[in-house]
C-alpha cells in the first residue's frame, strides 16, 4: 500500500461566489494589527477600495519557473507525508514569486499546501479531489459544524462523532463539553488502541 495525504482539496477556478474571498488583494496581511484599531481598519479600507476598483487576483499562481499552477483549497486540518512536507519548504525556499502570490492571499493556510499538492501528480494521486466548497466537507480529519458560528460539541453528540469517521472534532470548549470529553476518554480506556 502507498501513502497517503490526508488533504482534501477543490479547485477554486470557476466557482464563483465560492470563489470570491481568494480573488480579494489583501494587503499587509502579514501585519499583526489588532482588530479595530485604524491600521486594522485601513488594511479593509484598501481592500474594499482595491475590490471597487475591479482589481481581482487571479485563481492561478504563477511561479518563478514560468508555469501557471490552478489554485486550490481545502481545510487547515490535514495530515501530510514528510515527502510532501519537503517538498511544501523546498518551493517555499526556492519559487519567490509562488510564495508573493499567498502574502496578500485569503486564507493561505488552506490554500498554499494543497496547491502544491494538486499541482504534483504524485501527490494529487495520494490525495483527495473534491467538488465539495464547505471547509466540514475540506477538512479529512476533523469534525466540524457551522452555522451562524461553529457549533461546540457536547454529550448529545457523541454518536455523531462516532460515526463520522474522523479523528477529531472542533471545538469542544470546558465547562460546555466536559461531559462529552469523559464519555470519550471512557471509550478509549474500553477499547485501547493495538499496534497489531
Amino acid at each position: 500500500a502507498g501513502a497517503t495525504e490526508f488533504l482534501t482539496a477543490t479547485l477554486m477556478a470557476g466557482r464563483g461566489h465560492a470563489a470570491r474571498l481568494y480573488t480579494e488583494y489583501r494587503f499587509l496581511n502579514t501585519k499583526s494589527w489588532r482588530y479595530g484599531t485604524w491600521k486594522s481598519k485601513f488594511r479593509v479600507a484598501l481592500r474594499i477600495v482595491l475590490k471597487s476598483l475591479g482589481l481581482r487576483k487571479p485563481l492561478v499562481v504563477k511561479g518563478s519557473d514560468g508555469l501557471e499552477y490552478p489554485l486550490y483549497k481545502g481545510g487547515s486540518w490535514l495530515g501530510i507525508t514528510r515527502e510532501l512536507a519537503i517538498e511544501v519548504l523546498r518551493k517555499y525556499d526556492s519559487d519567490p514569486k509562488f510564495v508573493r502570490h499567498f502574502v496578500s492571499a485569503f486564507g493561505p493556510d488552506e490554500t498554499f499546501i494543497h496547491t502544491i499538492a494538486m499541482n504534483t501528480p504524485r501527490f494529487a494521486a495520494r490525495s483527495t479531489l473534491t467538488d465539495a466548497t464547505r471547509l466540514e466537507d475540506l477538512s479529512p480529519l476533523t469534525y466540524i459544524e457551522y452555522g451562524k458560528e461553529i457549533k461546540i460539541f457536547t454529550l448529545s453528540d457523541y454518536d455523531t462523532l462516532r460515526q463520522s469517521g474522523k479523528m477529531f472534532c472542533r471545538k469542544i470548549v470546558s465547562g460546555r463539553s466536559d461531559e462529552l470529553v469523559r464519555r470519550i476518554n471512557l471509550a478509549r480506556e474500553a477499547a485501547p488502541l493495538t499496534t497489531e
